[in-house]
């Protein structure tokens, strides 16, 4: 399991509430005209990767649908929290060794 403190869980769990928010205000879909598109669709098939520094420390948070393929937005959504750390080059790579499930499905 990934060590976070409480801060850094508070300050996770914000930005990816806000970028949920943000997504679905951004693509938000005309309901009467059928124009636009949810911006999770794209989640049937592939991953959302956000990343977030907090107090000099680099995360990754990767959000997918748990349910395929009939997902319920936003209940079949998760979200796991990976640390980033720089390599030889200077460029943030994802260790997924170690998560925190910021968010799963409920049972």
């Amino acid at each position: 399991m990934l060590e976070l403190s409480d801060f850094e869980k508070g300050f996770l769990t914000a930005h990816f509430e806000a970028h949920l928010r943000f997504e679905d205000y951004r693509c938000r879909r005309d309901v009467q005209s059928a124009k636009g598109h949810a911006w999770y669709e794209h989640l049937d098939d592939e991953m959302d990767w956000v990343g977030v520094q907090v107090l000099g420390r680099m995360f990754d948070i990767c959000i997918f649908f748990a349910e395929k393929p009939d997902p319920q937005y936003p209940q079949d959504l998760v979200a796991v929290v990976y640390e980033c750390h720089l390599d030889a080059e200077g460029e943030y790579q994802t260790k997924v060794n170690k998560e925190w499930f910021l968010k799963e499905v409920a049972v």
